[in-house]
């Protein structure tokens, strides 16, 4: 199993811009061969935590509460665009889900907090790199490399923009290959499905927006260790499996 940390040492601390790695190789060669189609008039989902004031806003014909409008919904301006996932600083790219629980989730929004949710509207059939197919369960059928790539864009990221350097790379290599954007599973909604959109300017149409009240956040826990290693992402598994052997030989 090829090991993430790696690639992210590789990319980080040794080559910045002309890295050499295996799953930057294996991305070149089999790119192609994981292409999702977002057909126009699909429907995207894009939160926001709503800082302004409620009382002020409009409701709409549903008597719901409009969130965020159009130029708050949607991605930032190239000015003030902060480094994301897929993203270096200044260069705005579009962050949505499938789903609305998922978009929201995505924002980790506390309890009692509202969320502004955008519903975005796809003008043009997409060609998406869909990663949500590199996982442990396909590993017999695809590179192991890209089982590793899985990770690194689904692992939750709490604020360290350099980690992000090694997904910004993947992203800029996917979208000089041709791909308007990337599909990958959400770390923080099991099942959810997130995408990011390159050239969201000319694709994509803000629709409408709500308004979104968190009332509860559901957590599930559990100490018993095969659920443990159930819940690890495929890369943590091989490790765990590793550790969990060698405490078997003392």
């Amino acid at each position: 199993m090829i090991d993430v940390e790696d690639f992210k040492k590789e990319i980080i601390y040794n080559n910045r811009f002309f890295p050499k790695h295996n799953i930057i190789d294996v991305v070149k060669k089999e790119a192609l061969n994981y292409k999702f189609i977002l057909e126009k008039d699909s429907e995207l989902y894009r939160s926001r935590i709503f800082k302004d004031d409620v009382i002020k806003q409009e409701v709409n014909e549903d008597k719901q509460i409009i969130g965020y409008d159009e130029k708050n919904s949607m991605a930032p301006s190239p000015e003030i665009a902060k480094a994301g996932r897929a993203n270096p600083e200044k260069i705005s790219y579009l962050y949505t889900s499938e789903d609305i629980k998922t978009s929201i989730k995505e924002v980790r929004p506390m309890i009692d907090s509202f969320v502004s949710v955008a519903e975005i509207k796809i003008l043009c059939d997409l060609t998406l790199f869909d990663i949500t197919k590199f996982t442990f369960e396909n590993i017999e059928n695809i590179k192991t490399e890209l089982v590793s790539l899985n990770e690194c864009f689904s692992n939750v990221n709490y604020g360290n923009d350099i980690d992000y350097i090694p997904t910004q790379y993947i992203a800029e290599l996917l979208k000089n290959l041709g791909f308007d954007g990337i599909r990958f599973g959400s770390s923080l909604n099991k099942g959810g499905i997130n995408i990011t959109l390159f050239n969201h300017e000319k694709n994509c149409k803000f629709i409408k927006s709500k308004l979104y009240f968190i009332s509860d956040i559901d957590v599930k826990y559990s100490s018993d260790v095969m659920k443990i290693v159930e819940s690890l992402s495929d890369d943590s598994f091989y490790k765990f499996l590793d550790l969990y052997n060698d405490i078997n030989k003392k």
